[in-house]
């Protein structure tokens, strides 16, 4: 399995004179004849679920497998822009229970992540490719959302942490570079400035360390310029 592809292999049935049916994600493929099969043009950090039936004659299908893969993740480069719209939270580790996306309170798009609030659970990015050049001009940026702080009469409180060893799990080389408090009822930019990191491949970490509600949503995650044109649609 790489980022763009797949090889698959399986065990032509004996009854399968016609072949095997074949679905990738739903859709319809050419009928397979062996026992093999190449997946290419895939998109990185995304599920693929397969469908094999064997056409044992009459059109019996009932003789069925399904198997699930994800292709592998690319590091992160400038410029970088996700908004948990698509498939690619699947290359940010995080525990389920902790965080999750939600198709509501998004800054942009349908779909927003969030933490109801309980310290010691991470969201980890992908490796990010910090530019050799990067200077203070260079940001790794989230919009962040203090829901119902107002409400609650309480900050919404997170740390931000780096690890230069690019680990994909929250562990002892995480470094916490920010601990903040926010409030309010609209979304506000967060930014950390990559200039420090400059020619190295790191990760960085968010921890909601707010004792309960309220909760805080991020969205829009991005590694940009700040002095590129920023477009609104």
């Amino acid at each position: 399995i790489t980022t763009t592809g797949a090889d698959m292999t399986f065990d032509m049935p004996a009854c399968a004179t016609d072949g095997v049916r074949f679905l990738i994600n739903g859709e319809e493929q050419p009928v397979l004849t062996s026992g093999s099969y190449s997946f290419t043009n895939l998109e990185p950090g995304t599920v693929y679920t397969i469908h094999l039936y064997s056409l044992c004659g009459d059109g019996d299908t009932s003789y069925a497998t399904t198997a699930q893969f994800m292709t592998e993740c690319v590091n992160i480069t400038l410029p970088y822009l996700f908004d948990f719209e698509g498939d690619h939270a699947n290359c940010y580790n995080y525990e389920h229970m902790y965080w999750r996306t939600e198709a509501s309170n998004a800054h942009s798009g349908n779909i927003a992540f969030y933490s109801s609030g309980s310290t010691g659970h991470y969201v980890v990015t992908p490796v990010i490719e910090a530019p050799e050049d990067a200077d203070g001009n260079i940001v790794f940026e989230f919009y962040a959302l203090p829901l119902n702080s107002t409400y609650y009469g309480t900050d919404v409180t997170f740390k931000l942490y780096v690890s230069t060893e690019a680990s994909l799990e929250f562990d002892s080389t995480f470094s916490v570079v920010m601990d903040t408090a926010i409030s309010g009822n609209d979304y506000m930019s967060i930014k950390l400035n990559l200039a420090p990191y400059a020619g190295q491949n790191i990760t960085i970490a968010i921890e909601n360390t707010t004792n309960g509600s309220p909760y805080l949503f991020i969205d829009d995650i991005a590694v940009r310029s700040t002095l590129a044109p920023v477009v609104t649609l």
